[in-house]
């Protein structure tokens, strides 16, 4: 076998390895998520029913930072979602409007409404709790989602913890943890 050979192979496995590892630090990642208590609860957008109704997934995430609302760990609920291409209403008004539903005060909700991706969700956001002097935050998002949004948080906002929400079903899930394992290594490149 030639060295050329040797050396792709050998290159080869590496990335395979790597590919490995970060899956699992992807995967694992929503266990080790502490909130603390903090200044806001940012609650990352997803998808819409029938273009303005928050669908099952979305309803964890706001189900997951309603509870750390009434448990105390922020004054403000910030929810951030643009409008994707299907919507009738940007994703963070149908966010807006689930919680207050819920009984979570008007005054108390804070909305980004032009996001159409995560890198975009956090620095909107950011500009949104300098103009409301908000010093920390937790980060709300689905367990698949938690370890990119994080990794995200950390190189744009001080003082941040986050906490993941559950999501169901399992080829739904498993192709959104593949999405995401690529998500990741763009966002390493790319930084956006």
């Amino acid at each position: 076998m030639s060295n050329v050979k040797k050396s792709i192979i050998i290159f080869t496995l590496f990335l395979l390895c790597a590919f490995i590892v970060l899956h699992i630090l992807v995967v694992s990642s929503s266990s080790f998520q502490e909130p603390e208590k903090s200044d806001s609860i940012l609650v990352l957008g997803y998808g819409l029913i029938d273009g303005e109704y928050p669908d099952e997934w979305l309803e964890y995430r706001l189900k997951k930072g309603l509870e750390l609302y009434n448990n105390g760990y922020g004054k403000y609920i910030i929810v951030s979602g643009g409008k994707g291409p299907k919507d009738n209403i940007p994703v963070a008004y149908a966010m807006k409007k689930w919680l207050v539903d819920k009984g979570v005060p008007v005054e108390n909700i804070l909305v980004e409404d032009k996001a159409i991706n995560t890198y975009e969700n956090i620095v909107f956001s950011k500009s949104l709790m300098e103009l409301n002097d908000i010093k920390s935050v937790v980060v709300v998002t689905s367990d698949f989602h938690i370890f990119r949004s994080m990794l995200i948080s950390r190189n744009h906002l001080e003082n941040v913890s986050g906490a993941s929400s559950h999501s169901e079903g399992f080829i739904k899930k498993t192709l959104s943890y593949i999405r995401e394992d690529i998500a990741v290594l763009k966002y390493l490149i790319f930084k956006k």
